[in-house]
């Protein structure tokens, strides 16, 4: 098949440092270019952008890593470029990097750290002297002016260097973490070390030499200065003929494209780079153990240049082009096995009971409802599955219903387009939404259900079908060539999963709790692709469904058994292992804890929720051997209630279904997005023939 390339974005005013990027093109590929159609018609959000985009027009990321810059008050500690932190203050950008990782008892924290801050000298005070000129799925660009002099930066993840262009600018390089302890040039005007609280750092010069006088606690220019100024932390002396060695070439961008064939894709990460004048040396750039467990090939590794992170070592890789591959899991309607003879019986009469318990919700905000959705979505399949497609047609006729009420043009809440920074938001519900946050927790539920009714009725295909694909273009758009939605809202391709806050808390520090809702935001996606009979759409939803199950695994799911040796084991650390599951990765901190509540079997249970068949592969039989050794306390406590339990029950069938199905018997609740039937169907079709239910 052709392959699809991802997401350029700059200005019409970029200049020589960014204009080079615009010629790499986008997808060709949108699901759709039309003007979204929704009952709330189009209205604002609150929390517009700031001056940061003064030179674009919506859409704009709202959960890249660098959003923050682009927030009203643009001046929050942003979680990159890995490995460094930054922000943009009125008198640079400050920036620091910090590997001092340790584990708390319950997580693992690698704290914010800035160092330095690049700036020109004489800016003023406020936000208006600094801009974005470019944009991709990785990095982002940024201008610096006052005057005629300019600073122009391209902040790429995983560059261990960042990188600074001069133009008829005086230079200021101040510390930003105490006195400055030593400064030495090692070449005079071209490489200098330095010192303060944070480390050594290096600084290289490249187009002019430089001419830098300590003044205070700053290094300054007496004379505007044009040509290429990077910096690298110095971990130890042996890394310094490395750096020394890649200095000369730098990445300003990524073009990134993937190439579906069969059951697998692969993505290629081309990155779009400078040699300086004189440089020489393959482009450097650090991997996390996810990149590396994927890449395709032989990488040309780097090994003594690594930088410690939440998320493991970050090691070198050289070279411009990175290819990885992703299998694509076929994604089902139905479980993939037919239930076990011996729950059949069984499994017909309570989906009996349980359609028939089922009416239409109330759709007063998104997550409850969607959760209540998904689950009769689920009724709906298995009754089809079972061949009982009366049961069927009664839960399909009250999900018709439901989703009625989002459709009406006269009530709240209602469903619009936010214009400021493009998507799809209720209007009257306080949920986060309008801060772009949980969209593919939501809109996955939300896409899930109307995916079922689709599959049965083309006729409400056809009438609705704007209106819900609206929704999937706000979370799994594929192409900047749809002008009303921002490409792959959640998506970070380099961190290798979702990040659910959007621009809530100024978008600094990113979280995502539930690694299992975010990867059934894109179970919807793949659901409704098909139901629209898109393949080019299929094989992206495919492809992010496959990334998030990655990342849930790799960073969600601990095993105390992996090798604390192994460089690819993001939690070397034992004791953190032990914890068997981490209910919230964030930038700087990963750890057993949720925000709402405490208890081991719901920081396991918001990792398996909701059931459907995509939890084959996501309930890995490693990781659920542990959990409910873990839970086992509060399994036993009788004054605990059941609804997490019962979603652990039903993904401990992935180790022994015939106990699973027995601790089911103790459920006294499922709760509002799991039903009876949907836990016994799942559970029964695990392991067939075994007499599960006997």
């Amino acid at each position: 098949m052709r392959p699809k390339t991802l997401f350029t974005h700059c200005a019409a005013v970029c200049t020589t440092f960014s204009a080079v990027m615009a010629s790499y093109g986008p997808s060709d590929h949108p699901i759709s270019t039309d003007a979204p159609k929704l009952p709330g018609g189009s209205q604002a959000t609150d929390v517009t952008p700031g001056p940061f985009f003064q030179d674009f027009s919506p859409p704009f990321p709202t959960d890249s890593w660098w959003v923050g810059f682009g927030v009203p008050n643009q001046t929050d500690v942003v979680a990159g470029p890995f490995p460094f932190q930054c922000a943009t203050l009125s008198s640079g950008l400050t920036f620091g990097l910090s590997d001092d990782r340790y584990f708390d008892g319950t997580s693992i924290h690698v704290d914010t750290q800035l160092d330095w801050t690049m700036g020109i000298t004489g800016l003023p005070d406020g936000m208006n002297n600094r801009k974005a000129t470019y944009w991709d799925t990785q990095a982002v660009c940024l201008r610096y002016f006052v005057g005629s002099g300019t600073m122009n930066t391209c902040l790429v993840q995983g560059s261990p260097y960042m990188t600074f262009e001069f133009n008829n600018a005086p230079v200021t390089l101040a510390s930003a973490n105490g006195p400055i302890q030593n400064f030495e040039w090692t070449t005079q005007g071209t490489k200098a070390r330095m010192q303060n609280n944070g480390g050594t750092y290096l600084l290289y010069a490249s187009g002019n030499a430089i001419d830098l006088q300590q003044n205070g606690n700053a290094l300054v220019t007496s004379d505007a200065y044009t040509g290429v100024l990077r910096m690298a932390k110095l971990n130890s002396t042996s890394q310094e003929a490395i750096l020394d060695a890649h200095a000369g070439i730098y990445a300003k961008g990524v073009t990134l494209s993937y190439d579906v064939s069969g059951s697998s894709a692969t993505l290629t990460w081309k990155y779009n780079t400078t040699q300086l004048a004189g440089g020489s040396g393959d482009l450097l750039m650090l991997s996390w153990p996810h990149h590396r467990n994927a890449f395709v090939g032989n990488p040309s590794y780097v090994s003594d240049l690594t930088y410690l992170t939440v998320k493991g070592q970050m090691i070198g890789v050289a070279g411009d082009r990175w290819s990885m591959t992703h299998a694509l899991h076929n994604v089902s309607w139905f479980a993939s096995q037919d239930p076990d003879a011996s729950c059949m019986a069984e499994l017909k009469q309570l989906l009996a009971q349980d359609v028939g318990q089922f009416t239409a919700p109330i759709a007063n905000e998104m997550y409850l409802w969607g959760g209540t959705v998904a689950r009769a979505a689920q009724l709906a399949t298995i009754a089809d599955h079972l061949g009982e497609t009366q049961l069927r047609d009664q839960v399909l006729a009250q999900l018709k219903i439901t989703y009625d009420q989002w459709f009406n043009v006269s009530r709240s809440p209602i469903v619009a387009y936010e214009s400021a920074w493009g998507g799809v938001i209720d209007i009257g519900a306080d949920n986060g939404v309008q801060w772009y946050n949980d969209h593919h927790f939501l809109y996955g539920y939300f896409l899930h259900g109307a995916a079922v009714i689709a599959k049965y009725d083309a006729d409400w295909l056809q009438q609705h079908k704007d209106v819900v694909t609206a929704f999937a273009r706000d979370i799994g758009n594929p192409s900047p060539l749809d002008p009303y939605f921002t490409v792959s809202r959640h998506m970070d391709w380099f961190h290798g999963h979702s990040w659910a806050s959007g621009i809530a808390n100024s978008a600094g520090s990113r979280d995502q709790e539930s690694s299992t809702e975010a990867i059934n935001g894109y179970y919807g996606l793949t659901l409704w692709a098909e139901v629209l009979g898109d393949q080019d759409f299929l094989d992206y939803a495919r492809l992010l469904l496959s990334i998030e199950i990655t990342g849930a695994q790799t960073y969600w799911h601990l095993y105390p058994d992996a090798d604390p040796k192994d460089i690819n084991n993001p939690y070397p650390e034992q004791a953190f292992r032990a914890l068997t599951t981490v209910g919230n990765v964030q930038d700087y901190q990963a750890g057993a804890f949720i925000f709402w509540g405490g208890l081991r079997t719901q920081i396991a249970g918001i990792q398996v929720l909701p059931v459907t068949p995509i939890g084959e592969i996501t309930y890995d039989k490693a990781w659920m051997q542990g959990v409910l050794p873990y839970c086992q306390s509060e399994i036993d406590d009788q004054t605990i209630g059941t609804p997490f339990k019962a979603v652990i029950y039903a993904a401990y069938a992935a180790v022994d279904p015939k106990k699973a199905y027995e601790l089911t018997k103790t459920v006294t609740d499922f709760g509002s997005g799991q039903s009876h039937t949907n836990q016994l169907y799942f559970i029964s079709t695990q392991q067939p023939n075994l007499s599960i239910c006997s």
